[in-house]
């Protein structure tokens, strides 16, 4: 009964990989099938081709230059 009553000290060890509760921010990094993201381009280009154009073009701004995606898509709906 002594062995038992004498617990040697042990080190503590820090977790390598710190787990955290889940958050809106985490559910919304969730990784979504690019064929929902191709099938949904496709109908909005159906629909509302300037809408999507004007998308592009706004993308393009924000990076500086102009994508070809926007330049295929006004060349689409000209024809």
């Amino acid at each position: 009964m002594t062995k038992l009553a004498q617990v040697s000290t042990s080190r503590q060890v820090s977790r390598t990989a710190v787990q955290r509760p889940a958050t809106k921010r985490g559910a919304a990094a969730r990784k979504v099938d690019p064929a929902w993201i191709e099938f949904a381009d496709h109908l909005m280009m159906e629909k509302l081709p300037v809408v999507v154009i004007a998308n592009e073009l706004v993308k393009s701004v924000r990076t500086g230059s102009l994508s070809l995606r926007a330049v295929l898509l006004v060349v689409a709906l000209a024809i």
